[in-house]
């Protein structure tokens, strides 16, 4: 993870789940990479809600991998998954955050799950060198009800985001996973001369909510005078990678909303803004 959180849009993606997963990688000179799988359906959870299953599956493409194609174009892949499942269960997550954590879509306690999910995302990442970029497009359909007596709404969610980071100190790289070992490990009896690897990122995300979260009476899912149905994000971040087990982050996200939000007691915000700072050991 180059920034200090994951984009707005991953609140919405699976995280950690149960099931079951048939696998491979690398496939045809590295060029084919798959999944599918049976899962719970939970968010992000160790636990299920209910018996049912969602199906998910992925596939990825580097159709330039191989010494055959010119370098610049290698490491340029694109890829696409989705899931169905259906949900009998209450909203999750209830709360929409931007990646500094702040709260801008807040679904009633009442509000359930109740029907089928869908999701599908097209995706691409391009590294050349010391550059690295990322992008990924969200649909997201969920059947929900305001309450147990209310009746059944399809409500869409649609986002994406873009990511490009730069390697200032020469280092290279060919996957986000990958660790990054600086070319001279900082020391700090040479600072200048051992400065370790810095990294400049970038990151643009949106999402958004179908405005029908507003309806009034029994089909009202959120309040529209604390709560906004669009939500974006510009963050600007700079990694020092001490060496291939220490790193420090430093974020500064801005965030904006199409109406404001309600941050407490008559404190309305159109805009926020967040500092975040990590320092981290990998063991």
């Amino acid at each position: 993870m180059p920034m200090f959180e994951r984009s707005i849009l991953d609140q919405l993606i699976p995280s950690r789940d149960i099931g079951i997963m048939l696998h491979d990688q690398d496939l045809f000179g590295g060029r084919l990479d798959y999944a599918v799988s049976a899962m719970n359906g939970e968010m992000s959870s160790d636990l299920d809600s209910n018996k049912l299953r969602d199906l998910i599956g992925r596939v990825a493409v580097t159709p330039f991998h191989g010494d055959s194609f010119p370098e610049i174009l290698r490491q340029f892949q694109i890829g696409f998954s989705g899931s169905i499942g259906k949900q009998e269960t209450s909203l999750a997550p209830n709360v929409l955050r931007t990646p500094g954590s702040i709260p801008w879509l807040t679904f009633g306690s009442n509000v359930q799950a109740d029907g089928t999910r869908t999701r599908w995302t097209p995706e691409s990442t391009y590294f050349y060198r010391s550059f690295g970029s990322a992008a990924q497009y969200l649909h997201m359909s969920q059947e929900v009800r305001a309450d147990a007596a209310a009746p059944i709404m399809n409500i869409p969610f649609n986002g994406y985001y873009l990511l490009a980071t730069y390697l200032l100190t020469g280092e290279q790289r060919t996957t986000y996973n990958q660790v990054v070992t600086p070319n001279r490990p900082f020391d700090p009896r040479h600072p200048l001369a051992s400065p370790g690897a810095w990294e400049a990122a970038a990151r643009f995300s949106h999402l958004q909510a179908g405005e029908q979260i507003f309806l009034p009476g029994n089909l009202r899912l959120a309040n529209p005078k604390t709560s906004s149905a669009v939500a974006s994000e510009l963050t600007l971040g700079i990694n020092w990678y001490l060496n291939s087990l220490v790193r420090v982050q430093a974020n500064w996200e801005h965030a904006w909303y199409r109406t404001p939000i309600n941050l407490g007691t008559n404190a309305f915000f159109r805009q926020t803004n967040a500092v975040l700072l990590r320092f981290q050991i990998i063991f």
